[in-house]
């Protein structure tokens, strides 16, 4: 370690490990220079009260190089920095360019840090932001930060998302399956909905009649009744809802 500039030194070091990894065929090598990049860049957790780095100028720079490294930086700065310049750094990676793993981190930190503020992030991220081509970030948002957060501001995102018919149907089937497992018991009208008006989404629609029969049951018997499709005009729902007809009794 260089005298004087010990952090500066270290994230230099993580740099030069991070490139030699990325260079590397063999698994065990690989994850062996890793795990060496992450134990460098986590020794400036020692050293940043003789030289503080500018965190968000490491992360910036690194992110299209090494998302590991940028990942391990992000972490660093969670336990280093105050929630005002922790915020700053969020604001400033909460782009489409930034890479999805990256971006979810930030946001998972936002939400600790303010959740009414990221739940307005979240809702540009899901709703007014053009996707991509190819582009998995709304589902992978929810597979790995949504499913982990609890609170009235993500069940009402998780059921706009269920709502909203351009949305992905990985997406809304996702919405669907965490408002199920949260008992959110108020939003039957809005499943009957989907069921109503998903067209060309057989699996989704029969998620939302499995939800409502298993949050509401009187509502869901109702529609088991009432909205069965004859069998000529869709032969699928009709053996679905006839199936769970007899599992319910209804004749």
């Amino acid at each position: 370690m260089q005298h004087g500039q010990p952090s500066s030194y270290l994230l230099e070091q993580s740099r030069a490990l991070a490139v030699r990894f990325r260079t590397l065929s063999d698994s065990n090598d690989r994850e062996q220079v890793l795990d060496e990049m992450k134990n460098t860049i986590r020794a400036t957790l020692k050293t940043h009260t003789t030289e503080a780095l500018d965190w968000g100028a490491a992360i910036e720079a690194d992110k299209h190089i090494s998302l590991e490294l940028a990942l391990e930086e992000f972490a660093c700065a969670q336990l280093l920095l105050d929630p005002p310049a922790l915020t700053t750094i969020i604001r400033q990676q909460d782009w489409r360019t930034t890479p999805i793993l990256l971006r979810i981190a930030c946001h998972r930190a936002l939400w600790q840090l303010d959740d009414k503020e990221a739940y307005s992030r979240a809702r540009n991220l899901m709703f007014r932001e053009q996707p991509r081509a190819n582009d998995t970030l709304r589902p992978i948002y929810l597979e790995k930060l949504l499913v982990d957060i609890k609170g009235s501001l993500v069940n009402e995102l998780l059921l706009s998302i269920a709502a909203e018919e351009s949305m992905e149907s990985r997406a809304r089937s996702l919405a669907i399956e965490y408002l199920v497992s949260r008992q959110v018991s108020d939003i039957s009208p809005i499943l009957e909905s989907i069921f109503d008006t998903e067209a060309t989404n057989f699996l989704l629609r029969k998620q939302a009649l499995l939800a409502i029969l298993k949050l509401d049951e009187p509502r869901g018997r109702g529609i088991l009744i009432n909205k069965i499709p004859q069998r000529s005009a869709d032969l699928g729902m009709f053996t679905f809802m006839s199936s769970l007809r007899q599992q319910y009794s209804i004749k």
